[in-house]
């Protein structure tokens, strides 16, 4: 049986894979059509957007005892 490879997309809309250099890099857009790598951050840092037109970043977290302790305003507790 003989193998066929098709191409899939046009290669200039194909994201190469030396783009992503380490585990856990993310793909964003960091403008139209423009492929960017946004690496880890660090333990305990969450991904955070500041909204449209701005590339997200890693922020540190607001911390396990905040984020409960918003959860139980939220719920009237």
């Amino acid at each position: 049986m003989a193998v066929t490879w098709k191409r899939l997309a046009p290669i200039d809309d194909v994201i190469t894979k030396n783009l992503l250099t380490q585990q856990g890099d993310v793909i964003y857009a960091s403008g139209a059509s423009t492929p960017a790598v946004l690496h880890p951050g660090t333990d305990g840092q969450v991904l955070t957007t500041k909204g449209n037109g701005v590339n997200p970043i890693w922020a540190d977290s607001a911390g396990e005892a905040d984020i409960a302790a918003q959860t139980l305003t939220w719920l009237g507790l």
